[in-house]
C-alpha cells in the first residue's frame, strides 16, 4: 500500500508515522532521523519546523505585548493599549486554533493517503532542503 504525496515519489505506510508527529512542531527532526534521505520526510519536517517556528514567535510577541500592557497599566494610554492588547491577545488566540487546526488536518492527510497542502506559503520557503 503506497501513496503519493508533493514531490510523486511513492511512500511506504510504515514512514507515515515518521511523518505525522512532524506536525506537532517540537517533533519536526522525528522524519529526518527516521526516513533520511527522502523527500518526503524533509518536507513534513520542514512543514513542521514552520508550525514551531510561528508558535513561539507568537507567544513570544504576545508575552511581550503582555509586560508592555503591565507597565503602561496607569492612566490615559494603559486604558487605549489595554483595548488594543484585549483585541490582539484574541487574533493570538484565533492564530494558535488556525495552526493547530492546520496541523490536524496535515497529520490526517498523511494518515488518509491524501494529497498534502502546504501550511501557508511554506512549501515555497524551506528552511530544510528538498534536494
Amino acid at each position: 500500500m503506497k501513496y503519493s504525496t508533493f514531490c510523486g515519489a511513492p511512500v511506504e505506510p510504515k514512514n507515515k508515522l515518521c511523518c505525522e508527529p512532524a506536525y506537532t512542531g517540537t517533533l519536526f527532526w522525528l522524519p529526518l532521523i527516521a526516513c533520511p534521505g527522502e523527500k518526503d520526510a524533509r518536507y513534513h519536517a520542514n512543514q513542521g519546523l514552520w508550525l514551531l517556528i510561528l508558535s513561539v514567535a507568537a507567544c513570544t510577541g504576545i508575552r511581550f505585548l503582555s509586560a508592555v500592557n503591565d507597565l503602561l497599566s496607569d492612566g490615559l494610554l494603559g486604558v487605549v493599549f489595554s483595548g488594543i492588547y484585549s483585541l490582539l491577545f484574541i487574533l493570538f488566540l484565533f492564530g494558535m486554533l488556525f495552526l493547530l487546526g492546520s496541523a490536524v488536518t496535515r497529520a490526517m492527510a498523511i494518515h488518509r493517503e491524501e494529497a498534502i497542502r502546504p501550511i501557508l506559503f511554506f512549501d515555497r520557503t524551506p528552511i530544510i532542503k528538498y534536494n
